[in-house]
């Protein structure tokens, strides 16, 4: 398998089920300074929840520095459909949306603990090739090790969502990764309580890659038990090779629910606090509803009044 191809898988894989959102690596780590996190000191239970409508908007750029010089851009938007159905005593998430301009939709069957135990998916619009599924079952197979697993006795700051060192192993493609989150405390992120979990430390491991180095943080809605946000820097490193010597992601992944979430854990969000009124300037500025002047200078109102 040529490296840009597995590059190009890897980031499929991160990306296929939210576990990460790719961001550009020489913008330094990704950082949850802006989070006003509380820490959790009496556990957190936390359980699958059913729900629908939820909308996944991402837009990713990548940039592949070639050993001669030039850098080949790619982007793409894509927007995804999520829901989370209940049958029995088990769970099936479905997210649908389009990959490459293909729509594939995919159903993660879970435990209410976050477990995956199987994974199916569908090609509504055309027959699915061997050459996809030679291409997905191995990303298949590694989910069941990628997502979080909430353990029945709670969680709280310093737990280790990937105790057992979870790794999913791609032995045919030369690469494997393996899975840490630390739990830094509980943030309330578009007045939703969230757990903000700490990615560092997760590796991933390549025959073909000088060096791979891998940052970032996610977000897990204490109501519904998803991955509701998440960043992550990414540095690929070539030896020279394959045509590259490194490689960079970039992306923006905006998770909305279609309501408010009813739970509350420990002094409630308000619209006072400066955490929603920072989020509020930045979400003006990204539907362009103001100048980048405007919320340099809003910002700085807000912490002078902190």
């Amino acid at each position: 398998m040529k490296k840009s191809a597995l590059i190009t898988l890897i980031i499929s894989y991160l990306q296929l089920f939210s576990f990460v959102t790719i961001v550009q690596a020489d913008q330094g780590r990704a950082s949850y300074d802006h989070f006003d996190i509380h820490p959790i000191l009496k556990p957190i239970i936390i359980e699958l929840t059913p729900f629908s409508g939820v909308v996944r908007k991402k837009r990713e750029v990548f940039t592949t520095y070639k050993s001669d010089g030039t850098n080949e851009v790619e982007e793409q938007n894509t927007i995804l459909n999520a829901s989370l159905i209940k049958t029995g005593d088990q769970f099936r998430y479905r997210v649908d949306g389009r990959f490459n301009k293909i729509q594939i939709i995919f159903d993660f069957f879970m435990e209410k603990n976050g477990a995956v135990f199987d994974v199916d998916y569908s090609t509504p619009e055309m027959k699915m090739s061997q050459a996809v599924d030679n291409i997905l079952e191995p990303i298949i197979e590694g989910i069941k090790n990628a997502m979080p697993v909430f353990p029945s006795s709670g969680i709280k700051t310093g737990d280790n969502l990937y105790e057992n060192a979870r790794t999913a192993s791609f032995e045919q493609m030369g690469f494997s990764m393996i899975f840490n989150g630390i739990v830094k405390g509980l943030v309330y992120d578009d007045n939703r309580p969230s757990l903000l979990v700490d990615l560092d430390g997760t590796t991933i491991k390549s025959t073909l890659f000088s060096s791979v180095m891998m940052t970032g943080w996610m977000l897990i809605d204490v109501e519904t038990g998803i991955i509701s946000d998440s960043k992550t820097d990414l540095t690929v490193w070539g030896n020279g090779n394959g045509g590259f010597h490194k490689f960079n992601g970039y992306a923006i992944e905006d998770v909305i629910f279609p309501q408010s979430s009813n739970k509350v854990i420990g002094a409630a969000k308000t619209k006072n606090t400066i955490e929603y009124r920072l989020q509020k300037v930045k979400e003006l500025l990204e539907n362009d509803l103001i100048t980048a002047d405007d919320a340099k200078r809003k910002r700085q109102e807000i912490l002078d009044n902190f």
